[in-house]
């Protein structure tokens, strides 16, 4: 149930169109239900309101807001395309989740919008008697004060976009992203015992009948409790063939279903319904997609169009400091039992040794003639080997330096290249066989780029 509340949360946050529409609708009631409030109420509370000037002088001031908040909210829109025009070709599509997701640039195109059909609404329903007060002064003066937080809001939405349009911003933003992700998808480390472990033969699971999706797309979610819970239910033993992130079809298996009782359509469909598709991948339970974000960046920048090596730098700089943090977490729960301590899912999950690969692989593919993007690569593998806490974990980074080794030797041409990447290779072998004192070498012994 949680992760279907969730899962609708985070959609709607990325909804760019979400937040302006609620305050929209949010001016159409306040510009209806103010007015009838204050034209009915007593004279004694209207005297105590300060605003007290002509409803034609009202009225002209409903005017001039109305004309100055339409003409920026206009702006603020075409703005906000233009920054994620931009950014989409800069940095790669799957980089406007970070734009949408920025609640001010919603805020405020929804300020503004909301607003100015209020004070629509409020000028549409001042009296124009021959009075030397306002009818109205409450409502007008919250119209004002409404247009005044929205040119508030305008300010710092500048500031926000020219602080977004900065590379080194949009690199923090992914990185962020993907910390939160680790810390959400991760337990911390602890001492005691797991009965959950990747070595646990899964062939135990093989055979049973498959379930299959109702639409394609992107695994976004998996309510992996829930599908624990029916199967103790119905006394089923559940084999799911896919993870978040994954591309499924409604011709692929999803779940694998090993039963005693009789498995029904309705249970087929509840199952299938516990596996939430989309359109794209999201980093609620998908740790690769934040990954692949802040990778391609670095792709980006690598390309001969852009030629940025800097950015390419900066974005595995941030890969190596995140998977650092990841090797002192515990492995995702890939095992789900019942009261009973019955095995009732087994769920494959990501591990450090996919996302180690998928964080370098391709970036090393594209930087093998740069020395010093190579060189980066060199000393974030070092960061990250001496906080290995497992010999899987420096078998991962094992296989990836050793290739990297094999472009230096038999690519460059130059020895003054070769010399410093092969002793940061040398370093950080050294502290894959004994990562207790692997940080005791310093980079003040090694030549500078």
């Amino acid at each position: 149930m949680w992760t279907w509340i969730i899962y609708l949360w985070d959609s709607m946050k990325s909804n760019f169109g979400v937040l302006p529409a609620l305050m929209l609708l949010l001016g159409i009631i306040a510009g209806f239900l103010f007015p009838g409030i204050e034209m009915s109420s007593s004279s004694e509370f209207k005297e105590w309101l300060p605003y007290t000037l002509s409803s034609e002088s009202d009225a002209r001031l409903m005017q001039a807001m109305i004309g100055i908040l339409s003409a920026v909210s206009g702006v603020v829109f075409s703005v906000s395309m233009l920054v994620i025009a931009q950014a989409s070709s800069q940095f790669g599509p799957r980089i406007v989740r970070i734009f949408t997701n920025r609640q001010i640039t919603q805020w405020t195109l929804g300020a503004f919008l909301g607003s100015t059909l209020y004070c629509l609404l409020v000028l549409w329903q001042i009296p124009m008697e021959s009075s030397t007060r306002s009818l109205m002064p409450g409502t007008v003066l919250l119209g004002l004060i409404s247009g005044l937080v929205s040119l508030l809001l305008l300010i710092r939405y500048i500031y926000a976009v020219a602080e977004l349009m900065q590379v080194q911003t949009i690199i923090r933003e992914v990185s962020s992203d993907l910390d939160h992700s680790i810390e959400r998808l991760f337990p911390e480390s602890d001492s005691k015992p797991k009965r959950n472990s990747r070595d646990w033969d899964a062939e135990r699971l093989d055979g049973g009948e498959p379930v299959y999706v109702n639409s394609q797309g992107y695994v976004q979610a998996i309510t992996y409790h829930d599908l624990a819970h029916f199967a103790a239910q119905k006394n089923y033993c559940l084999r799911l063939s896919t993870k978040p992130g994954e591309f499924v079809t409604n011709h692929d298996p999803v779940i694998w279903v090993m039963h005693k009782s009789e498995l029904t359509d309705e249970s087929r469909k509840e199952m299938a319904g516990m596996i939430l598709t989309g359109k794209q991948r999201t980093p609620r339970q998908d740790v690769e997609c934040a990954l692949r974000e802040l990778v391609e960046i670095a792709l980006r920048a690598l390309s001969p169009g852009v030629n940025d090596p800097y950015t390419a730098m900066s974005c595995i700089d941030y890969l190596g400091a995140t998977l650092a943090r990841m090797c002192q977490r515990e492995s995702q729960q890939t095992l789900f039992f019942d009261d009973e301590d019955q095995v009732r899912l087994y769920a494959p999950r990501d591990d450090f040794s996919d996302a180690f690969r998928t964080a370098f692989h391709q970036i090393r593919i594209f930087a093998a003639n740069n020395p010093a993007v190579i060189l980066t690569i060199l000393k974030a593998m070092k960061r990250v080997a001496v906080m290995t806490t497992s010999e899987s974990q420096r078998e991962a980074i094992r296989s990836e330096a050793e290739i990297l080794n094999s472009i230096i030797t038999e690519t460059w041409v130059y020895a003054k290249d070769r010399e410093p990447a092969l002793e940061w290779y040398e370093l950080l072998m050294e502290s894959l066989k004994s990562p207790e004192n692997g940080n005791e070498h310093e980079a003040a012994e090694l030549p500078s780029e």
